[in-house]
């Protein structure tokens, strides 16, 4: 272990990473798995659009939806067409053979609650959370914070972006969670937690890849906590260049039933139900807000919530209130009708417009610029 520039101690990525990571034993059969996927990697499919994947080595919990909800909309600000890719985690029907394509039938500045807003395939239009049990609750949150941004949600990210470009004219693609998925693409973004993942902690949980894949990412972004130790320090063997820092902050407070403010002074104790990879971020970012924690609620991610979290819940909201994520809310909001008792917590990410001068630089570096590119950054529509 050494120290990099005066940050936190972090190991070399090539080496004792093994070391460090306790449930590598567990790993290796993935990263085995990994590792002949990309052995095959010149016979993969490529997209028709300049790519943006967002992904990590870890499994959830690292910010990768709302980074790219925050990324296709500052695109979308720059006069771009941006479209979405993603798997659809806890779809239904995430196995069907034809995409399922959605966008926001509501206005930009309507947007306050993404799991009330309006959605649209091309033929039924109906609230976010109506869309979840076959999108998937990411798809239809992605949907629904980023209106007029098509997303395509389907396993095979080739066939969601056909699907998508059948529909709409797009010069940019976002991919969702797609670090190890097996489809060309022209940048890797792969997000890591400092309090978490190697090489910048101690002590790193399962991962779907050991810590020398940061190798293949074209930008390693670096996603903590209010009040996080820090700054971290890149570690010896990535650039200082491909390494950019984002700080996760609290949003709105809203309530589930109909989307209106609450402020924090309103609320007594707290009960978290967050159904996200690590719900321990969920308490400190209501905490960092000024609400108070009394405890938390098991609940399963990518699912709406279990009976038995609604039987738990339940009689807890005699006396307190409950908090749940704008991507849990999509599923909260299934049930008919929905608690004015329970809360929504909104998200940011601090920082995300040093990640989108790295993609944009990327993007116009490229050559040929394809998609209506040209040199002075401007978009060609004509």
């Amino acid at each position: 272990m050494g120290w990099s520039g005066g940050g936190r101690p972090v190991l070399d990525v090539a080496g004792g990473a093994e070391a460090m990571t306790p449930w590598a034993a567990l790993s290796r059969p993935l990263w085995a798995a990994q590792r002949i996927r990309r052995e095959r990697s010149a016979s993969w499919s490529s997209l028709p659009c300049p790519s943006v994947s967002v992904g990590n080595l870890a499994f959830g919990g690292r910010g990768k939806t709302p980074l790219v909800a925050a990324l296709a909309l500052r695109a979308q600000t720059e006069g771009l067409r941006p479209g979405i890719l993603t798997r659809g985690y806890g779809a239904r029907r995430v196995g069907a053979a034809h995409p399922l394509v959605l966008v926001s039938s509501t206005e930009a500045s309507a947007v306050a609650a993404p799991w009330l807003q309006l959605l649209s395939d091309g033929v039924q239009h109906q609230p976010a959370w109506c869309w979840a049990p076959r999108s998937g609750d990411e798809a239809a949150w992605l949907a629904a914070a980023c209106p007029g941004v098509p997303v395509a949600v389907h396993p095979r990210r080739e066939r969601g972006a056909r699907a998508l470009l059948e529909r709409f004219d797009v010069d940019v693609l976002f991919l969702d969670d797609a670090f190890q998925s097996a489809v060309g693409r022209d940048l890797d973004l792969v997000l890591i937690d400092p309090e978490r993942d190697a090489p910048l902690a101690r002590r790193s949980g399962l991962l779907r890849e050991p810590p020398d894949a940061l190798s293949r990412a074209d930008l390693v972004v670096v996603v903590g906590c209010p009040g996080a130790e820090g700054p971290v320090s890149p570690c010896s063997a990535s650039p200082p260049e491909h390494w950019v820092q984002l700080e996760r902050r609290a949003g709105e407070l809203r309530r589930l039933d109909d989307g209106a403010p609450v402020v924090p002074e309103e609320l007594g104790p707290v009960w978290v139900a967050a159904g996200v990879g690590r719900p321990a971020t969920v308490r400190r970012l209501a905490e960092h807000a000024g609400v108070a924690v009394s405890g938390r609620i098991l609940t399963r991610d990518h699912r709406a919530p279990s009976a038995l979290s609604r039987v738990v819940a339940n009689p807890l909201r005699r006396r307190r209130t409950v908090l749940v994520t704008e991507k849990d809310a999509v599923g909260w909001a299934r049930a008919r009708p929905p608690s004015p008792e329970t809360v929504v917590l909104g998200h940011q990410l601090k920082g995300v417009e040093a990640v989108w001068q790295r993609v944009a630089a990327s993007l116009l570096s490229m050559a040929g610029r394809p998609c209506g590119w040209r040199d002075d950054g401007e978009k060609d529509h004509a």
